[in-house]
């Protein structure tokens, strides 16, 4: 789950609410259900620590190689969107795009 507060993912299956009293803990439990799984923007299976697999390809395999995983990503996204997950499929698709585009924009600027 991501929070808006701090910017970050939160797994909130991994709080540990025996160590809270019985007011924090629904209290807790109440701020978990304002937090909603953001699959498109902030996948959690996808970050690691400080850093999302997607900037850690670009440092490791360069712009011009994640730009092509962009645009390829957004294709598979649309491909299979009715068969799948839908709306959420396009908006991975629509992700993967802006994606695309800021790091074309960071090219441009660079020259």
């Amino acid at each position: 789950m991501f929070d808006p507060m701090s910017d970050k993912m939160i797994d909130a299956s991994k709080i540990d609410l025996d160590i809270f009293t019985e007011a924090e803990q629904e209290k807790v439990l109440e701020l978990c259900n304002g937090i909603k799984n953001d699959n498109v923007n902030h996948p959690s299976h996808y970050e690691t620590g400080k850093y999302q697999c997607i900037d850690v390809m670009e440092e490791t395999q360069g712009t011009e190689a994640v730009k092509d995983f962009c645009i390829c990503n957004a294709f598979k996204y649309i491909y299979r969107h009715r068969k799948k997950n839908g709306l959420e499929d396009v908006k991975k698709a629509v992700w993967y795009l802006n994606k695309y585009i800021e790091l074309s924009e960071k090219d441009e600027n660079r020259s």
